[in-house]
């Protein structure tokens, strides 16, 4: 079966435009996805390293998620105080918010 050029390109821009089409219906549950998809593939290597020293996949993993939540979580704790003071420096400066 030989398809033309003409028809070819035609269906290669609908496959691309539904691509898209799709890309952009479901941007907001697809986020998750591609975060977790990016961090599986940045932090492979550690996991890599951890499993050359002797270590299992599964105790490479979870020590990595335990990393990665507590690096969150004191992120969290030193941004608080910062964020209060943000929403009090108007009241600080003289102006009400």
């Amino acid at each position: 079966m030989n398809i033309s050029g003409t028809r070819q390109a035609v269906i290669w821009i609908s496959v691309i435009a539904l691509f898209i089409g799709s890309l952009y219906l479901f941007r907001e549950i697809l986020l998750p996805f591609v975060v977790g998809a990016l961090s599986a593939y940045l932090l492979d290597p550690l996991a890599d390293r951890l499993e050359e020293k002797g270590l299992s996949r599964t105790l490479s993993a979870s020590i990595i998620a335990g990393l990665f939540f507590l690096a969150i979580i004191l992120g969290v704790l030193l941004l608080l105080p910062v964020l209060q003071v943000c929403r009090q420096l108007p009241r600080l400066c003289g102006r009400t918010a």
